[in-house]
């Protein structure tokens, strides 16, 4: 876990790269792409924006107010990845001197052991203060994660109902050219074969579909499904390597 010490602030940096320089682009697209002059955020100033220091103003504030949201974005993250590294590095050391007690003297055994409790009992005041001051942070991610998980099972409960009716529409159109075929048109007029014959051509499966591209069939749902079941196969079994692995 130590290693991972050493990783985290070059990741956090690359990650505000990321995100400063794509906010960086979208300004200069909608410059390119608008009239007038661009801003970062669509807002409210109380000052005449048409005047170029007034303007030059506004995008210094709206400047560092992106910066500021990307870093609070990914350095709350970091800090908590930093000081769980911390606590995990400390255990690691503590485990290590446990294991390594019987390489010492029989008289010097009790005084590692009373250096590991002591240590542990730091480490252990530690995690407390660490589980008080991200406690309520990670409240809320958690709290968006089973909204999330609510919201899509409700879309997918409403997805498989709107595929399954969507089917039925798809069957029922084709079925009125097999009652067409099957009707008792041999033998009939000329003139109500032809009709048959007409009906039967122009009477194809109604195909409905969501915005254009996706078929809203029972076998998009079940393709769905297979591709989310594959996925989450891929994450148990990173996380059951993960778990052998230590």
């Amino acid at each position: 876990m130590a290693g991972w010490i050493q990783r985290i602030q070059p990741m956090m940096w690359r990650l505000n790269f990321c995100d400063w320089g794509t906010h960086l682009l979208y300004f200069i697209l909608r410059g390119v792409a608008g009239n007038g002059k661009p801003f970062f955020f669509n807002s409210w100033f109380p000052l005449d924006t048409d005047d170029i220091a007034s303007y030059t103003l506004v995008i210094i504030m709206q400047a560092l107010g992106s910066v500021m949201i990307g870093t609070t974005l990914f350095a709350v993250m970091g800090l908590y990845v930093t000081l769980v590294s911390v606590g995990c590095t400390q255990l690691e050391k503590i485990q290590a001197a446990l294991l390594d007690i019987k390489q010492h003297e029989p008289s010097e055994m009790n005084t590692r052991l009373a250096e590991c409790v002591t240590h542990h009992q730091y480490v252990l005041r530690y995690m407390k203060e660490l589980e008080k001051t991200f406690s309520p942070v990670l409240f809320g991610p958690f709290l968006l994660v089973v909204a999330a998980l609510c919201f899509t099972a409700y879309t997918a409960i409403t997805i498989q109902a709107v595929c399954w009716f969507g089917t039925q529409l798809t069957q029922q159109s084709g079925r009125v050219r097999d009652a067409a075929w099957d009707s008792d048109w041999v033998g009939a007029p000329v003139s109500f074969q032809r009709s048959i014959i007409f009906m039967i051509s122009v009477s194809k499966e109604f195909k409905l579909t969501a915005g254009k591209i996706i078929p809203v069939y029972q076998s998009t749902v079940m393709t769905v499904l297979n591709e989310t079941y594959t996925y989450l196969m891929v994450l148990v079994n990173f996380v059951d390597k993960s778990s052998r692995t230590q």
